[in-house]
């Protein structure tokens, strides 16, 4: 648009209100956008104020006291490509479903520096060529990022600064290249919160409320060239987060709580890196002056804002850079330093439970310096010896634990949702005294579940789905001096099961399926028990007396918890729950009797098994029979022809008999020496008679 245009629109809209001087509202009759392709106005927009105005591309409505936009303000504007309405009053967009529809070619929207609290990312729906929204400065409580960038798909810079509380999720935002959330009372952010912008260039989250980053936080960011951190309460940076940010040219981290930084390590994962500012923050001041010749010598910017951050304690100024004094820095974060590396190791040892775990820190598990009870000096995983897990999903207890803690005292991993406790799940505890396993929902135990843990005195097993317990499940644990079972659906208790427990103070089995309990045994294997708890099972009221009266003269306390809900009437005996005894009678006496019955059954099924192994072993039998009648009948027929072979071989015998006296007679006419020609004649003979007799 030219100056001249400029020029005769002001013209224009001063004729057509100067003689209405207390009207603040843009008219209908304004038909300048007719020609001109830009318009500013002020005051409130009036319902068909731009209908006129079709070839309309620009449009601004800033710094004026626009209260309320009508739903047909901009109908018709389709070559709309930029409207800005920053620093009005607007606390609300009615008919926002209808509001920007005709702008099919707005790539710029300005609403920033109003009053909007909600803005729903339908608004957009038919602006699929916006690329620049700027909603900074307004009471957003929310802004519903994916959903923005999945409906724009040109969407490369949202500036949405002073929002309120969290940050929604930005995956599917492929094609962001700004993303700017400063002031926006942001506390924490996840792992995958940037996931997926690998052309995001800008990345602007400063004074928030941050006070850690994750290391995968900016891992898709492969395009990133700023990043602005300042402002917030952060007080570690791993150089590692940047580790995939290779294009990174500048960061700004000043004024945070950092008490040291490794500057060369994050220049080596930039190598692109012109400016780095991290003023205002705790680091020492020999430190601060190293710092800065060490980027003064790699060409790196590192200027100082001056602007200052309060502290609790006296600082000092290197280069204009706020810094703390030596000595008041190792006063205050030496051993804070050496507690982050105890820490760091102890993690690091950590790495096969974190997997065990899951992902974030601990799976959602809070384990902090204040869940180690620490030795002095500690610096190793051996030092830890008491560990709370807390609010997390394990299925299945492995091994993991006590492989990277071998000298745990105390392990609590109570509501874990434990379904299942591997066999040698605590088998490197050998020096465990106290193990919570409560209020999960473990159905059973291997035998060798608690094997050689002779040390533990306390087990804590209640509030599981716990049906049966294997004889020799609590049989190396010699030191047991409490044992909690209550709450589960123990239907049997052989006191055998505590054979190897002479130690035992306290027993727990209330509030499980028990009809009943050799107490005197259980006192018998147990002479140092003082407490035993067996309120709320199925004891009948005759016997929970005579078991009272027992535990009474025994000086072991017996007292009553609350009353488990049962299918059928209970009473109570001295505050105890129990079955009346006709009840118990018919219940479980023909429960046992049942169980009889099933066992001779059982039985029966047993004989008659073998019967039906007999009756095949007889089939065999039979089998076998039929084959040696035939082997017989075969023999036999072998026996025969033998009998003919060895008549054949008689024979045989006697023809060379034969054979031999003719030989020998031969032999005398050879003596006697018969002429040749006789001979002949004779052999000539021989063979007439044997011709004629063939030929006959």
């Amino acid at each position: 648009m030219t100056g001249l245009e400029i020029f005769l629109l002001g013209l224009l809209f001063y004729g057509l209100t100067r003689n209405n001087p207390n009207n603040n509202s843009i008219s209908p009759v304004h038909k300048c956008c007719n020609t001109a392709s830009a318009c500013t106005f002020s005051d409130e927009i009036a319902e068909d104020a731009f209908h006129s105005c079709q070839i309309l591309r620009k449009l601004d409505l800033s710094q004026n006291q626009i209260q309320k936009l009508h739903s047909n303000t901009f109908k018709g504007l389709t070559n709309l490509e930029y409207l800005d309405v920053d620093h009005n009053q607007l606390k609300e967009l009615n008919g926002v479903n209808y509001l920007f529809k005709d702008l099919h070619n707005l790539n710029t929207l300005d609403l920033s520096g109003n009053k909007i609290i909600e803005f729903p990312a339908e608004n957009l729906k038919n602006n699929r060529k916006l690329m620049k929204i700027y909603l900074n400065s307004n009471g957003l409580s929310d802004l519903e990022v994916e959903k923005l960038v999945e409906i724009l798909p040109d969407l490369k810079e949202l500036n949405s600064r002073k929002r309120k509380k969290t940050l929604a999720r930005t995956n599917n935002c492929a094609n962001l290249k700004e993303l700017c959330l400063d002031f926006s009372h942001i506390k924490k952010l996840h792992s995958n919160t940037f996931k997926g912008l690998t052309n995001l260039e800008e990345l602007s989250l400063s004074y928030n409320k941050l006070t850690e980053l994750d290391d995968n936080l900016f891992e898709d960011l492969h395009n990133l060239k700023k990043l602005d951190l300042s402002g917030n309460d952060i007080t570690i940076f791993h150089p590692e987060i940047l580790k995939n940010n290779k294009n990174l040219k500048e960061i700004w981290l000043h004024l945070n709580d950092l008490t040291n930084l490794d500057f060369e390590k994050i220049v080596k994962f930039c190598p692109k890196l012109n400016g780095l500012h991290w003023d205002g923050n705790q680091v020492s001041c020999s430190r601060v002056k190293e710092a800065n010749n060490f980027l003064k010598s790699k060409n790196i910017d590192f200027y100082s804002f001056k602007s200052y951050k309060n502290r609790s304690y006296t600082t000092d100024t290197i280069d204009g850079f706020q810094c703390v004094p030596d000595e008041t820095w190792n006063t205050l974060f030496s051993k804070s330093d050496e507690i982050k590396e105890i820490d760091e190791k102890v993690q690091e040892s950590l790495s096969c439970v974190k997997h065990f775990l899951g992902s974030c820190i601990f799976s959602g598990i809070n384990l902090t310096l204040s869940d180690y009870e620490w030795q002095p000096t500690a610096d190793d995983p051996d030092s830890v010896l008491k560990i709370d897990f807390k609010s997390s999903v394990v299925p299945i207890m492995y091994d993991n634990i006590c492989k990277a803690f071998p000298k745990l005292e105390y392990l609590n991993i109570n509501s874990l949702k434990i379904q299942k406790v591997a066999e040698n799940a605590f088998h490197n505890c050998t020096n465990l005294k106290e193990l919570k396993l409560s209020l999960n929902h473990i159905k059973k135990l291997h035998p060798n579940t608690f094997k050689g843990l002779t040390n533990l005195e306390n087990l804590w097993l209640q509030n599981n789905e716990l049906t049966e317990l294997d004889d020799n499940l609590f049989e190396d644990l010699h030191s047991l001096e409490k044992l909690s079972l209550s709450g589960n659906d123990i239907t049997s208790f052989d006191p055998e099961i505590l054979r190897n427990n002479k130690n035992l103070e306290s027993l727990w089995l209330c509030a499980n399926d028990l009809p009943d309990l050799d107490v005197e045994k259980i006192v018998e294997l147990c002479p140092k028990l003082t407490i035993l708890a067996l309120n709320e099972n199925q004891v009948s009221c005759s016997r929970a007396k005579v078991t009272n009266t027992f535990l009474k003269s025994k000086n072991i306390e017996f007292y009553s918890w609350n009353i488990k809900y049962r299918n059928y009437t209970t009473d109570t005996i001295d505050g105890f729950q129990c079955v009346p005894d006709e009840t118990w009678n018919t219940l479980f006496l023909k429960s046992n009797e049942i169980k009889e019955i099933q066992e001779k059954v059982q039985e029966v099924d047993f004989l008659s098994g073998i019967q039906k192994k007999l009756e095949t072993l007889g089939d065999e039998q039979e089998k076998f029979r039929h084959k040696m009648e035939s082997m017989e009948k075969e023999i036999k027929s072998l026996t025969e022809n033998m009998e003919a072979v060895i008549f054949l071989l008689y024979s045989v015998k006697d023809e060379m008999k034969k054979m031999n006296e003719k030989l020998d007679n031969f032999s005398d006419i050879r003596k006697e020496e018969i002429p040749q020609n006789a001979i002949y004649e004779y052999f000539k003979k021989q063979n007439k008679l044997r011709f004629l007799k063939q030929k006959q």
